[in-house]
């Protein structure tokens, strides 16, 4: 990173640590899924055999665990998370990938008799490698604020750079989440004049019958978003899930206004 001239630095920032940890949870459930199922699945259908306590919601567990054939019930505990994830970040690759994630070590663990856990060793694996890979990716993102341009260095080894003017900038809207208010951290998001680049969408996300992504005007499709531009808050377009954001977003707008004075 290298500065303009009399360019100074007014905020240097990165993101909070409890947002990286949010946007890792599905990372963190196939971890320990695949660690819980490799070490416990034996005692698990042994206990839903003959519980040992006795309660209408435990009995129920039990029923569902020891009527539900276990390729069904750890495909399930895979797909809906992933599906959840998918609709709230709306990004349909993230199911796909979990579908074929299932299909692969489903597949693997049945022509080997399931002999080493394939599948659960597989699953154990593709976790940790996700939450390595999350963890770099959002550990090499930074944000710099100056006096004449917003900043965003991404990469953990290598990296890009990307700069934006605040007479650039035509709108900035400041987010927070029930988890960021908690927590203490928010989004900045700058909207340009193009409107793209930094903080905008201009494509909805949709599922129809033959799996298509973009907008669907009919036959029964399920949209993820909307047919508009929206803003849109990602990892290295705005300020992502930073700590003290509204001081961000007042630097921000007081540099706007200067620049259009």
């Amino acid at each position: 990173m290298q500065l303009l001239p009399d360019e100074i630095i007014e905020q240097d920032l990165r993101p909070h640590w409890a947002a990286r940890l949010d946007g890792g949870v599905f990372y963190f459930w196939l971890f320990f899924l695949g660690l819980g199922l490799f070490l416990g699945k034996e005692r698990l259908y042994a206990w839903a055999a003959s519980p040992t306590i006795h309660s209408p919601t435990i009995d129920a567990l039990a029923t569902f665990l020891h009527w539900t054939p276990y390729p069904i019930l750890w495909s399930v505990l895979i797909l809906i998370p992933a599906l959840i994830k998918a609709l709230a970040e709306a990004k349909q690759s993230i199911f796909w990938f979990s579908l074929i994630l299932c299909g692969g070590l489903r597949l693997a663990s049945h022509e080997f008799n399931d002999f080493v856990h394939l599948d659960n060793r597989g699953l154990l694996g593709t976790g940790l490698v996700l939450l390595v890979w999350h963890g770099m990716k959002t550990g090499g993102i930074r944000y710099v604020v100056t006096n004449r341009r917003i900043m965003i260095l991404s990469g953990f080894f290598g990296g890009s750079e990307r700069a934006l003017l605040y007479d650039r900038i035509q709108d900035i809207v400041l987010q927070r989440s029930f988890m960021g208010k908690m927590c203490g951290y928010g989004t900045v998001v700058p909207i340009t004049s193009s409107q793209l680049g930094m903080g905008q969408s201009n494509a909805s996300v949709s599922v129809g019958a033959g799996g298509a992504v973009g907008p669907v005007a009919g036959g029964g499709a399920v949209t993820f978003g909307q047919g508009r531009n929206t803003v849109f808050a990602d990892w290295t377009t705005a300020l992502h899930c930073i700590p003290h954001s509204q001081e961000a977003y007042n630097t921000i707008m007081q540099h706007m206004t200067g620049h259009a004075s």
